[in-house]
C-alpha cells in the first residue's frame, strides 16, 4: 500500500546500517547499541538451488539468528511477515513461540511484522506492539505514517477487496 510496514522496516534497517558505518541517518535523534550482526529478511523467496521453500528459508534464517543470539552476540534482525509461507494455525503457534523465544535475548533487537491478529494477547508480555496508523476516508485507506502503540483495527484487505468490486462480482456470478 506504498507507505506501510515494509517501507518502514526498510527505513529502520537502512538507518541502523548507516549508523553502524558512522554515516548520518535521516532522524532527529537515534540511539542504539552496536550490533555484531544485522540480519534483514524482507521480500525473500524460495531457493530452488538449495531445495528450500519460502517457509523453510524463513525457518533456517530464524535458526541462524537464534543461534547467534543464544551465544550472546548482539543482533539486530527484521522479519517481515514472518511465517507467511505456512498455514495460519502453524504460523500462529510458531510466531508465538518465536516472539517469546527471541524476547529472552535482551542484548538484541528484533522487529517482527505479522498480520496474525490472534497474537494481540502478547501485548502484555515483554513484547512491544506497534502499528502504522491508517484512517479510512470515503472507503479509501489513508496512511498518516505515524507509529502508534498497539494493534491496528483497520482491515485494509477487506476494504481493497470491496473497492475492487470482488464481493459484488462473486455474488453476481452465483458464488
Amino acid at each position: 500500500m506504498a507507505g506501510s510496514k515494509s517501507t518502514f522496516l526498510k527505513a529502520i534497517a537502512i538507518s541502523v546500517y548507516l549508523g553502524h558505518l558512522g554515516i548520518a541517518i535521516p532522524a532527529e535523534e537515534a540511539k542504539f547499541p552496536f550490533f555484531q550482526n544485522i540480519c534483514i529478511y524482507i521480500n525473500h523467496t524460495d531457493n530452488l538451488r538449495q531445495g528450500y521453500s519460502h517457509f523453510l528459508r524463513e525457518v533456517k534464517n530464524l535458526k541462524e539468528v537464534a543461534l547467534k543470539a543464544s551465544e550472546g552476540t548482539p543482533i539486530f534482525a527484521i522479519f517481515d511477515e514472518i511465517f507467511k509461507g505456512t498455514n495460519m494455525n502453524d504460523a500462529l503457534q510458531i510466531t508465538r513461540a518465536t516472539t517469546q523465544g527471541l524476547a529472552q535475548f535482551h542484548q538484541s533487537v528484533f522487529f517482527i511484522s505479522t498480520h496474525i491478529d490472534e497474537l494481540k494477547d502478547m501485548a502484555s508480555t515483554a513484547v512491544n506492539s506497534y502499528f502504522l496508523d491508517c484512517k479510512v476516508e470515503g472507503g479509501i485507506p489513508r496512511f498518516s505514517y505515524q507509529l502508534k502503540e498497539g494493534w491496528s483495527s483497520v482491515q485494509i484487505g477487506k476494504i481493497l477487496f470491496k473497492n475492487e468490486g470482488l464481493y459484488d462480482l462473486f455474488q453476481s456470478s452465483g458464488g
